[in-house]
């Protein structure tokens, strides 16, 4: 049996999170023994970890807990003796791959896993060539790194420096059988308030990455002519921009924030179209799950494994990330046209099974046998 330990800043609501707790759920006991290192016990999916595995907080107090974070997660390390570390997002990676120099056994292999691409990512980050500088002399040292989809590992390899043979490609896992079950829990809101309305929904964290400017933009052009409402799902530091903007545009009456939703589902359930409009993303459970309960989507362009899971035309509409004309048509498009609608739901669920958890989880059990 391996003693595996997987690595993250918190469990706060977002995609890397659910990840590792899905994949601590379905991980096998019988080659597995996992343990959950934070560096702040926080955060929703907490409730989401099972009772079995042990967690240990490094207790991060602010920005400046950087090297006490590197000592911390090495001491444990060096206490516990893991077969395998593996770390999700880009700074839970760096404390990861810097404590490595400090761990005595030079017989524990190493996993980072970036969960969006990092070039994007970076850009917006303050300190960005230093992060970057860090990550090119950094992630090549991992024994293996994990990506979901095609285009990140092309920028490991191409711009990081990481060696093609030691970079993976697993998609995300989704739990489908979990979704349907729980979609049909009830709701005390009631979306729709006339038979014809039409209900967008979009799941995100409320931040920029996510480009909720332009939806509300293009949104605010739609209201004008058809009867439909706008309910977003999630919460973030972005949230009093979006107020303003949401009251800017004169729509408060239409679009709804419903903040963190611990099952999202029902409302996706209810809804009518998915948007996703995001400027950048790695692999957004968010779509994929509204795809498993048959809605059709509406993405933007903002990475090349979107096109991988949606082809424009024939599942989903497909626009340019920022562009508020192109997502304005689209979603009038898809209000027009319920024979549409009804198509796209339908090839989405030829599409979902590609990200059953199980199948995925098996494929990071393979990844950790084989280093």
């Amino acid at each position: 049996m391996k003693k595996i330990f997987f690595v993250i800043p918190s469990m706060v609501a977002g995609g890397a999170e659910k990840v590792v707790s899905v994949i601590l759920n379905y991980l096998d006991r019988k080659k597995f023994l996992p343990y959950l290192i934070l560096f702040e016990k926080k955060g929703e999916f907490l409730n989401n970890i099972p009772s079995d595995v042990k967690i240990y907080d490094l207790e991060k107090k602010n920005r400046r807990s950087f090297l006490k974070l590197i000592f911390r997660l090495a001491n444990i390390i060096n206490e516990e003796k893991p077969n395998i570390v593996v770390s999700f997002l880009e700074y839970a990676n760096i404390v990861s791959l810097l404590a490595k120099k400090f761990v005595k056994d030079k017989n524990v292999k190493w996993i980072i896993s970036e969960r969006s691409l990092p070039s994007a990512e970076f850009s917006n980050m303050r300190f960005s060539k230093i992060k970057i500088l860090l990550h090119r002399t950094l992630d090549k040292t991992a024994d293996l790194v994990i990506v979901n989809s095609l285009q990140t590992k092309e920028e490991m390899v191409n711009k990081f420096c990481v060696p093609s043979d030691k970079t993976v490609v697993i998609f995300n896992p989704v739990e489908i059988e979990k979704i349907y079950i729980m979609s049909k829990e009830r709701i005390l809101d009631n979306l729709k308030t006339d038979n014809d309305e039409i209900i967008l929904i979009s799941v995100g964290r409320l931040s920029k990455p996510k480009g909720y400017q332009f939806l509300l933009k293009a949104f605010a052009e739609v209201v004008k002519n058809f009867k439909c409402k706008l309910i977003i799902l999630g919460e973030g530091e972005e949230r009093a921009e979006i107020e303003r903007l949401i009251k800017e545009l004169k729509i408060e009456n239409y679009v709804f924030l419903k903040g963190f939703v611990k099952n999202p589902y029902p409302y996706i359930a209810n809804s009518d179209i998915f948007v996703l409009s995001s400027l950048w993303e790695g692999l957004p459970n968010a779509l994929i799950e509204a795809m498993v309960l048959g809605k059709p989507v509406i993405s933007t362009r903002c990475n090349k494994v979107i096109e991988e899971i949606v082809e424009d035309g024939r599942n989903g509409i497909l626009v340019p990330p920022g562009d508020v004309e192109s997502l304005k048509d689209a979603i009038i498009k898809l209000i027009q046209n319920k024979q549409l609608r009804e198509k796209f739901a339908e090839e989405n669920k030829k599409t979902i099974y590609l990200f059953d958890c199980k199948i995925i989880v098996k494929k990071y059990e393979e990844s950790f046998l084989k280093i």
